[in-house]
């Protein structure tokens, strides 16, 4: 079985920092195809990124980009460029595995990321399908250039597939792909119910991410992911993490 290692290039410095759902969520949907390992970057800052690639010897290697910059008018910080320092730049170093873009970051951007880093793929959008399918074709030898969501040097990909139902959604389980210890006193755990956004607001990128109808969790499924998540953690604080939590009326009534 091939191994995939995904990083959390997160260079931002939060005193609530957030742990990486979407990754978690990438690994849980890939388990079943490869060796999946998550780095996160969160605490450690990449310092121990480079042991960690030497040490699984990964087949591909992700990459995902959160947030662009910290969105402070009178002193901003642009994180890509952090990112290539500590993440992206010291992996060329110790190996030559493909890298892959992607998260909310580099959908928002995807054109410029690519030409930035010069990653050899890249993913807009939704993650969990359209890299199981990247990594089956570069498996197989074909190249994914034109795929759906899909970028490949550059070239572009061709029009959006269709956003993922949420109805057989797997949980998460961010804890046992990375070490939650950190994230008991100064993070959270998060739960997404729902994703998509249908307000469209001019200033929101969350319909670029995912799309502007809803898909929903069902309560009961959430109900048991927290629960479940109690019961091996303890006393811990969970976030919903959706665009916006208590829209469209009826959903957020039903979760509570």
């Amino acid at each position: 079985m091939k191994k995939v290692l995904l990083v959390n290039a997160n260079t931002e410095k939060s005193p609530y920092p957030v742990p990486p759902l979407g990754l978690c969520l990438l690994a849980e949907h890939l388990k079943s195809f490869y060796n999946v390992a998550v780095y996160d970057g969160t605490f450690d800052e990449g310092k121990s990124l480079c042991l960690e690639v030497e040490r699984f010897k990964p087949d591909y290697i992700g990459f995902s980009i959160r947030n662009i910059d910290d969105v402070v008018a009178d002193c901003p910080v642009f994180y890509p460029y952090k990112i290539m320092q500590e993440f992206i730049d010291p992996v060329r170093n110790v190996t030559d595995r493909p890298l892959i873009l992607g998260g909310s970051g580099f959908s928002i951007f995807p054109g410029e990321l690519m030409h930035l880093t010069g990653a050899d793929y890249g993913i807009s959008g939704e993650g969990e399908e359209t890299f199981l399918r990247l990594l089956q074709r570069l498996d197989h030898g074909h190249s994914p250039a034109g795929m759906p969501n899909i970028w490949c040097g550059a070239h572009t990909p061709s029009e959006k597939t269709t956003f993922l139902s949420l109805a057989n959604a797997s949980d998460s389980c961010i804890d046992q792909k990375i070490d939650f210890e950190p994230y008991r006193t100064r993070g959270v755990y998060s739960i997404q119910t729902k994703r998509g956004c249908a307000l469209g607001c001019i200033y929101c990128t969350y319909p670029c991410i995912e799309g502007t109808e809803y898909r929903f969790r069902h309560p009961d499924d959430i109900a048991r992911e927290i629960r479940d998540a109690s019961e091996r953690l303890g006393d811990i604080v969970f976030e919903f993490v959706d665009s916006t939590f208590n829209e469209p009326p009826g959903h957020a009534e039903a979760v509570c």
